[in-house]
């Protein structure tokens, strides 16, 4: 899906400012994964001059759940609303203990 992106073959939509998320307003997402609804979403932005892309900086790859996605992408980029930073901390150790679980015997 990201050289799809890359190639434009796809394009995203656009997100907005949501009080529970912060301003993504100059990102896209993308949906992808095997479930139905898709499980998964990649949070990235298309940065240049003059309506030019010159570089695709994926922001976040993560599941739809619990809004992780955005959440992560906003924090990665200073823009998580201080009412959420507790909300995303537990989440973000949720998903930390989880992965892991899986690797560990």
């Amino acid at each position: 899906m990201v050289r799809d992106l890359e190639l434009g073959v796809v394009d995203g939509e656009t997100l907005e400012e949501m009080a529970l998320t912060g301003d993504l307003s100059d990102c896209r997402k993308l949906y992808f994964g095997f479930s139905s609804p898709p499980s998964h979403r990649i949070v990235y932005r298309e940065l240049g001059q003059d309506r030019t892309v010159e570089i695709v900086e994926v922001v976040a790859v993560e599941a739809r759940e619990h809004l992780y996605a955005y959440l992560l992408a906003s924090s990665r980029l200073g823009r998580l609303p201080w009412e959420s930073r507790r909300q995303f901390s537990r989440l973000h150790q949720e998903v930390i203990a989880r992965r892991r679980a899986k690797r560990e015997p």
